[in-house]
C-alpha cells in the first residue's frame, strides 16, 4: 500500500516510500479501504512537506558552498565588518558544515486509524486497533568538499545493504519485542518512508506501556566507507496536540529530542 506519486525537487531528488522502491512491507493482515484511503491522503501531504524541506536544504548548502568557493578566489568580495558574513572556519572547517547531516533517521509517533472516536491521542491505542509508526531514512543528497564529502552520501550508499530495526520493549512486563526489521538495497534517494502498520496487541486486565527505538546500519565492512554510516533515532515527531488542564500547558504537536518514544495500549 503506498502513495503513487514519488515526488521529485528542482534539484532531481526524490521522496519515496519503500514500497515504491519495490521493499515489500506486508503487515501481515488486510488493511480496510478506509484506513488506505486516509493513510495515502496524509502521506501524500506529509511527501510533500518533506520534499519542501529537502528542496530548501539543498538549495541552502549549493549557495553557501559556492559563496565561500568564490570568496577564497577573490572572486567575490568578504563582506565589511559589520555585514552579513560567514562564522569563521574552526580547525579549517566551515561553518555550513555544522549543518551538513550525512545520515540519520527520525520516526513518527504512533498514528491510530482505528474507528474508536477522536478522543485519545493517537499513542493511547486502544487493543486490537490498527496503528502506524513511520520511520525516515534521511541519506545526504549534496556533495561537500569542504566537509569532507566529495561524494554525496546518497551516491556511497547507492546498491548497499541496508537494515532499519524497530526495537521495541514493554515496559509494563518487562519484556523484549515484538521488533521490526527492513532489509533492503539503498536506492541512493534522500528520503525513504518506512510504514509499519500494526494491530495494537491484547493486553489482558492491564493496559501495557511500550518504547520504541528505532536503529539503521549499513551492511559494509572497513575499507569500504559505508561501513561507517550508522545512526539510531534521537528525534521523533509527536502528532498528537496534547490540551491543557489544570496546571499544565497546551502542548501542540512537535519534535521531540533524547527522550523515549512510547505508547499505550490499553483494554477494552
Amino acid at each position: 500500500m503506498a502513495n503513487d506519486e514519488i515526488i521529485t525537487i528542482k534539484s532531481g531528488q526524490r521522496v519515496v516510500t519503500a514500497e515504491e522502491l519495490g521493499i515489500e512491507l506486508q503487515p501481515g493482515f488486510e488493511i480496510p479501504e478506509d484506513v488506505k484511503k486516509s493513510y495515502e491522503t496524509w502521506l501524500g501531504d506529509f511527501k510533500s512537506r518533506l520534499a519542501n524541506y529537502l528542496d530548501v536544504y539543498v538549495e541552502r548548502q549549493t549557495a553557501a558552498q559556492e559563496k565561500a568557493r568564490r570568496q577564497s578566489m577573490g572572486l567575490e568580495s568578504v563582506p565589511e565588518i559589520g555585514a552579513p558574513t560567514f562564522t569563521p572556519a574552526v580547525h579549517g572547517v566551515p561553518p555550513f558544515c555544522d549543518s551538513y547531516n550525512p545520515f540519520d533517521i527520525f520516526t513518527l509517533s504512533p498514528i491510530h486509524f482505528g474507528p474508536f472516536p477522536y478522543i485519545t491521542p493517537s499513542k493511547i491505542v486502544p487493543a486490537g486497533e490498527i496503528t502506524l509508526i513511520l520511520t525516515v531514512l534521511w541519506t545526504n543528497p549534496v556533495i561537500s568538499v569542504p566537509c569532507g564529502w566529495g561524494f554525496a552520501p546518497t551516491t556511497q550508499l547507492i546498491g548497499k545493504d541496508v537494515r532499519i530495526r524497530l526495537e521495541q520493549v514493554n515496559l509494563s512486563t518487562v519484556t523484549d519485542g515484538p521488533d521490526v526489521e527492513f532489509l533492503f538495497n539503498h536506492s541512493g534517494d534522500p528520503i525513504i518512508l518506512f510504514p509499519w502498520f500494526f494491530i495494537a496487541p491484547p493486553t489482558g486486565a492491564n493496559p501495557q506501556l511500550m518504547e520504541v527505538n528505532v536503529t539503521v546500519d549499513v551492511n559494509a565492512v572497513l575499507p569500504d566507507p559505508a561501513a561507517y554510516f550508522a545512526a539510531f533515532g534521537t528525534w521523533y515527531y509527536d502528532i498528537d496536540r496534547q490540551p491543557p488542564f489544570l496546571i499544565t500547558p497546551d502542548m501542540p504537536p512537535r519534535l521531540e529530542h533524547d527522550v523515549p518514544m512510547r505508547y499505550m495500549v490499553f483494554p477494552r
